[in-house]
């Protein structure tokens, strides 16, 4: 075990689920015990998998013991807010050249023909331009390699 990026809290919430199961004075207290000793061990674990010691799905399944997938969704739809708000941010001071970002969505749109158009030339077992797609692409080199895929279907050999 390396460092441990949480400081090892395992010994100290064992200890407090000590101290509240000694003291508790209802069912209710021992089995707030008995979470804080699930608690403990997940942390146990999450500290292992932030450094690097075990799998952060090892950990993941140990705190879904504890967690519900509501809560979980809860926090998901949180940061989903988060995000939002900062995009909105953005977009409101820093006003962005929508024509540019149009363009970059032209742009995908015409990979997305070519590879469109590709698969139908395999379907059809034509010949086609086999090039790997690598960035930075041109819009002229993406524009070509469709002009050969549809010229191979219109030919249809």
């Amino acid at each position: 075990m390396s460092g441990g990026v949480l400081g090892y809290p395992k010994f100290d919430i064992d200890e407090i689920a000590r101290k509240v199961r000694d003291n508790a004075q209802s069912p209710l207290h021992h089995a707030f015990a008995s979470h804080l000793e699930k608690v403990s061990l997940a942390l146990e674990k999450l500290d292992k998998a932030l450094d690097a010691d075990i799998s952060i799905d090892e950990a993941d399944e140990e705190i879904r013991h504890i967690i519900t997938p509501a809560i979980e969704l809860d926090a998901a739809t949180n940061l989903a807010y988060q995000a939002l708000y900062a995009l909105q941010d953005v977009l409101e001071r820093d006003k962005p050249d929508f024509a540019e970002v149009g363009k970059r969505y032209g742009f995908i749109d015409l990979i997305s023909k070519y590879q469109a158009l590709v698969a139908e030339c395999k379907e059809k077992n034509l010949p086609y331009p086999d090039k790997k797609l690598r960035t930075p692409v041109s819009d002229a080199e993406i524009r070509a390699l469709i002009a050969e895929c549809e010229k191979s279907i219109e030919i249809g050999f």
